[in-house]
């Protein structure tokens, strides 16, 4: 597979001492059919997963989709909260109060980020979704990796 997007995270084998490890073409095809009806992800998720998909150091992917899914469906309708797009949630934050996800049906191969905060994330306040400071999936993946090299918190 060419990396155009996540040339960073190929190029950096080695981060916080995990050695990054990718998935197999055919182990993403099987991915897409399961989460995304056998349409292709964005090529910047594919290449993630290609370079880092089994194992990754930015810590901005969780490797359970399958838990991330449900948890995340359990937040929609324990807050009211009705989505009609379908979207892929990679990661999870503040004990489930905040998911970060991509929409899938954007033609763009480097998806925008967006953010799901559920009303427990600030009590008193409605959920909501909300652009994730404007990062595409490269730019988080690419502002983890900066960190990291820095000893910079997340």
């Amino acid at each position: 597979m060419e990396i155009e997007y996540l040339k960073k995270l190929d190029e950096t084998s080695e981060l916080n001492t995990f050695v990054t490890k990718g998935i197999s073409l055919e182990g993403i095809v099987s991915l897409e059919d399961k989460y995304n009806n056998g349409e292709l992800f964005p090529k910047a998720f594919r290449e993630y997963l290609f370079i880092g998909g089994e194992q990754e150091g930015t810590f901005t992917v969780s490797d359970d989709w399958e838990m991330l899914r449900e948890d995340f469906q359990e937040s929609l309708e324990g807050n009211n909260f009705t989505l009609d797009r379908s979207v892929f949630v990679f990661d999870m934050e503040d004990g489930g109060n905040v998911f970060l996800f991509f929409y899938l049906d954007e033609d763009k191969e480097d998806p925008d980020v967006y953010l799901f905060l559920s009303g427990n994330y600030l009590a008193g306040t409605p959920s909501y979704i909300k652009s994730a400071n404007g990062h595409t999936f490269s730019g988080l993946i690419n502002e983890a990796i900066r960190r990291i090299k820095n000893g910079l918190p997340f």
